[in-house]
């Protein structure tokens, strides 16, 4: 009898559970259009907190935030399988792109040795940039490689009479062993403006070996002889970490914090519609406004003095996606806005007055 009363309770314990944020589909990119990322270098201290459900987060960024990466995309694919490029300086990375994974399937341009001469490299295997579903505890780990042609003409003659046989062809081989891991969920506030987010630790170890190819041989890795030839020092595997905190309707992360070996904030990296919201509005000095219920599930009361004055109120998506919001004056100092349906994210929210001046802004996280 005690096992036929727990079992209702058991099966009911599904439905008490907070809901968790499950990112299933992502926005794609069209030829033409932009994406720009920034770098705040200098950061400061940077409370990544701990791992588990229900965390909260919050830093500034300051004002000193300089463009990391502008790309433009386009359709003109030099790998076979890419369905959209991204231009950024002197490479062109070649991406699949579709609602449930962006791979990267590899690059062209400049060598990444600096050497001077353009390559068309492609990895061994797809580098996977986000894939979903996405959820609390997602684990995504991988193994790839960069292969890239050294021209033996680029190679000083008194280098190449060093080795014991001068190769037919050699290589650069950039390896990467990369981990991705969710290990915390909750809101992240950065400039005052709230991201429902899962945390997804990065975890990468890159390694750069140089190969040889002799006559019917297979690819010899020579990484050793090369630089005790050149008289440089061992190139050690470089590992990199960083925290990616992830939201619904984006591609790219809200905010990527990347640490040094000691887990201290080095660089943290945002969206062009974070830096727009939240560091132009600091340094306009325009006001933030109160907002509740945050999250909320479609409507919204904001309070404000200069609700007499409102013309329009508009929206921008976490995807980037300008919306306009209804309406309606509660009274002199509160507004009634109705949001549009969303599965999630969240929604940067602008009052505007009479001249389309920015009275106001306020940041809301969207929910069931």
């Amino acid at each position: 009898m005690l096992q036929l009363r727990v079992l209702p309770i058991l099966l009911a314990l599904p439905w008490c559970l907070p809901a968790q944020l499950v990112i299933s589909e992502l926005p794609v990119l069209t030829p033409g259009d932009t994406v720009t990322r920034y770098s705040d270098i200098d950061p400061g201290v940077v409370d990544l907190g701990s791992a588990g459900t229900d965390q909260t987060w919050s830093f500034n960024l300051t004002t000193d935030v300089s463009v990391s990466q502008a790309v433009m995309a386009n359709q003109d694919s030099l790998i076979d399988g890419a369905n959209l490029v991204l231009q950024s300086g002197p490479l062109d990375m070649y991406y699949h792109v579709s609602d449930s994974a962006w791979l990267l399937l590899g690059l062209s341009g400049v060598d990444p040795l600096g050497l001077g001469f353009s390559l068309v490299s492609v990895y061994t295997a797809p580098l996977v940039e986000i894939r979903t579903p996405i959820s609390y505890l997602s684990h995504d780990g991988q193994t790839s490689e960069l292969h890239t042609g050294i021209p033996l003409s680029l190679i000083p003659d008194s280098l190449l009479n060093l080795l014991p046989i001068v190769p037919d062809s050699l290589r650069a081989v950039v390896a990467f062993d990369r981990n991705d891991t969710v290990d915390a969920s909750g809101l992240l506030t950065v400039n005052n403006m709230t991201w429902e987010v899962l945390r997804q630790v990065r975890t990468q170890i890159t390694e750069l070996r140089i190969e040889a190819k002799f006559s019917i041989f297979p690819w010899a890795d020579v990484t050793a002889t090369v630089l005790a030839l050149a008289q440089l020092e061992p190139m050690p595997p470089d590992t990199t970490r960083s925290y990616r905190f992830l939201t619904a309707g984006s591609a790219y992360p809200v905010a990527e914090v990347f640490v040094d070996s000691l887990g201290q904030a080095e660089r943290v990296e945002v969206g062009e519609m974070l830096v727009a919201s939240a560091i132009r509005a600091q340094q306009n000095r325009i006001e933030t406004l109160r907002s509740y219920p945050n999250p909320t599930a479609g409507t919204l009361i904001v309070e404000c003095d200069c609700a007499g004055s409102i013309r329009q109120v508009r929206g921008v998506l976490s995807n980037g996606q300008a919306v306009d919001v209804r309406w309606t004056v509660v009274d002199g100092a509160r507004l009634r806005l109705r949001l549009p349906a969303s599965p999630g994210g969240a929604i940067s929210l602008f009052l505007l007055g009479l001249q389309g001046e920015i009275l106001g802004m306020t940041h809301v996280v969207l929910g069931n």
